[in-house]
């Protein structure tokens, strides 16, 4: 053994080689025994360095440093027992203020030792105690700097509370650890796990340093390189959240984002008004209410003004700002509260009112948009809002062309958002006996001749469906009947099939009834095959909805294999069905016994040996049809 440790000892002194020298020591893959294998204890290696420790060359005693963390570092993770561990953390510290140049790997063996299963309080409260005092974070490399942040990290984790005594100086060491710090990869794991520690750490009277420190780097400066493993919008929504993590910093965190949202730059506006939107989700809505005025200045700059400044992306950023200061607002308790917020939603309405007033602007839309927004976060602001907006503009006579087209949107925007709030049109103030105009007005334009009316109105009419009362329903059904068999633009029949879909969501026996069975004569009997494909088209669009599974079925088995021209339309209305994930269910309605999976085996088998009909069974065409249809079916049922 003697022989061995001096042969050890020699390249260790040398600094040759350390790691796999330190490998057959640890490990007992010689037959001279290591440590391991309990052939020599690691005590016994340790005094076997004593010479290389205790030299006055400071580089043959940091040769003996790596080697003792080389060994360290291979060896489990619950292989020391408490006294031992006592030992090697007293070792650490002690290298640790030696010399600066131990510092690198001191801080890698005290990373290892501090997820050790028998380390203690006390050991760890040794580290940070001689850390704390010798330690410049910052004058370190990269790599030494990411090996610190990753104790932190562990202990923030498992072992905060062996720390939380220490108060202020350790919260200290790790605002001045991170002070300056440049390194993108060492940034995205510092704002990835302050959050976690900010949270459950005592902040007292360092709240407003600790803020300044992180807040330093907001807006984020960074520019992606294709190299580049972390991207620009990691770090800046993690940064964001470090500064809305806890409620100590909302007093300097609020106008921290207001002033930053007055840069020119683009993503320096998104950044601070993402921040902003934060601060009225986490902090108490009080702290909000102070700065109410100054946000609603600088966002109805930002909404309502129509600038290269305000660009669409920019503007829903600043509405969903709002959105949450609303959210914020009805949080609040109390009538003077409740007053508070009818008097933001009025500014708000009367900022609005000169676009409002003009359809043609361009800026109606954005701000119908932001009104919707606004209304989604109580059903107060919901009623308020639609009250002034459908009264504006069921009052509007002599709207030309393109007015009538941006008023069909508004009110479908409008309707929409009473819809998601459960807010009843008759409940509206001013509509109890007029909210039935607003569906007409849809279904009145929905049977216009010029597409650019048609469709906004039948992207209303869709949304609106489930309210419409029984006679508009009528008309409604009328009106898609009228258009699944016109001759209309592919935009346009898009839309017709959405409200059908829509109507079988809510009304599956009426749409059955009154437009599927009264037309039915046409899929099982026209001749007409270009009539026959608009209705077997219309039909397969109900393909996500259970009620109709056998009803489509049906119709597709009837119009394979009697005529040619009709088995290619049935065939391609197949392959459209089965490529829409929506209809999964339907496809396993298929494949079910005696379902059109076997009807169409059972046809082509019998077809093909009969010889019967050979334009049709032995086709090409169609055999590739008819095979996609049975594969596909196939590996939907493989896959469930």
């Amino acid at each position: 053994m003697t022989h061995v440790l001096k042969d050890i000892l020699d390249i260790v002194k040398t600094g040759n080689d350390i790691d796999s020298t330190c490998e057959v020591v640890s490990k007992d893959t010689t037959v001279d025994g290591k440590i391991l294998g309990k052939r020599l204890t690691f005590l016994q290696f340790v005094e076997s360095l004593e010479e290389i420790l205790t030299s006055t060359d400071k580089d043959i005693r940091l040769n003996g440093v790596n080697a003792f963390v080389a060994v360290l570092k291979k060896l489990p993770l619950d292989f020391f027992i408490p006294e031992e561990l006592d030992y090697i953390s007293q070792f650490l510290c002690e290298r640790f203020i030696d010399h600066h140049s131990f510092i690198p790997i001191v801080l890698v063996g005290i990373e290892y030792t501090v997820k050790m299963k028998n380390i203690s309080k006390q050991m760890i409260v040794r580290y940070f105690n001689t850390i704390m005092p010798h330690f410049h974070c910052q004058s370190q490399l990269q790599n030494d700097r990411n090996t610190f942040y990753c104790i932190l990290q562990y202990i923030f984790l498992n072992r905060l509370d062996d720390l939380r005594f220490m108060g202020p100086d350790f919260l200290y060491c790790v605002i001045s650890s991170m002070d300056g710090e440049r390194d993108p990869n060492n940034l995205i794991l510092l704002f990835r796990m302050l959050p976690q520690f900010l949270r459950n750490f005592p902040l007292g009277h360092l709240a407003e340093e600790t803020f300044d420190v992180i807040a330093c780097y907001f807006p984020i400066d960074f520019y992606e390189t294709e190299e580049s493993k972390i991207t620009r919008d990691e770090l800046a929504t993690n940064l964001s959240r470090c500064l809305t993590c806890v409620e100590e910093f909302a007093d300097f965190c609020i106008p921290l984002a207001l002033q930053k949202l007055e840069a020119s730059l683009k993503v320096a506006k998104l950044d601070s008004l993402h921040l902003l939107k934060l601060c009225c989700e986490n902090f108490d809505p009080v702290k909000i209410k102070v700065h109410i005025e100054e946000i609603w200045r600088i966002l109805k700059m930002i909404i309502m003004t129509d600038t290269e400044d305000s660009a669409d992306e920019v503007r829903e950023a600043a509405i969903g700002v709002l959105t949450a200061l609303l959210y914020s607002l009805t949080i609040i308790k109390g009538d003077n509260e409740q007053e508070q917020l009818s008097n933001f939603l009025d500014i708000i309405l009367k900022s609005s009112n000169r676009f409002l007033l003009d359809t043609q602007a361009t800026l109606f839309i954005p701000s119908i948009k932001l009104l919707c927004s606004v209304g989604k976060t109580s059903n107060y602001a919901c009623l308020k809002i639609a009250n002034k907006v459908y009264l504006m503009l069921l009052d509007k006579s002599d709207a030309s062309r393109s007015e009538i087209i941006r008023i069909i949107e508004a009110m479908g925007l409008v309707t929409n958002m009473c819809i998601q709030m459960g807010i009843d049109l008759s409940s509206i103030p001013g509509l109890e006996k007029r909210w039935e105009e607003i569906c007409c007005y849809f279904l009145l334009y929905a049977q216009n001749e010029l597409p650019e009316i048609k469709i906004p109105a039948l992207k209303a009419l869709k949304v609106s469906t489930k309210i419409l009362t029984n006679s508009q329903r009528q008309n409604y059904y009328c009106v898609i009947i009228t258009l699944i068999k016109s001759d209309i633009t592919d935009s346009i029949r898009k839309e017709t099939l959405s409200c059908f879909k829509e109507a079988a969501k809510y009304f599956k026996e009426e749409i059955n009834r009154e437009i599927i069975q009264f037309n039915v004569n046409i899929l099982n009997q026209s001749n007409d095959i270009i009539l026959k494909s608009k209705w077997l088209n219309a039909l397969c669009s109900l393909g996500n909805e259970e009620y109709f599974f056998g009803l489509i079925s049906d119709i597709l088995s009837a119009n394979l294999s009697v005529k040619q021209e009709e088995t290619e339309m049935t065939l391609k209305c197949l392959r459209d069905l089965i490529k829409n994930i929506e209809n999964i269910n339907l496809l396993h309605h298929f494949a079910s016994k005696d379902g059109l999976l076997n009807f169409i085996l059972t046809t082509w088998i019998n077809g093909i040996k009969s010889c019967a009909n050979l334009n049709i069974f032995r086709n090409e065409i169609i055999l590739e049809d008819v095979s996609f249809v049975i594969n596909s079916i196939i590996k939907v049922i493989n896959t469930r």
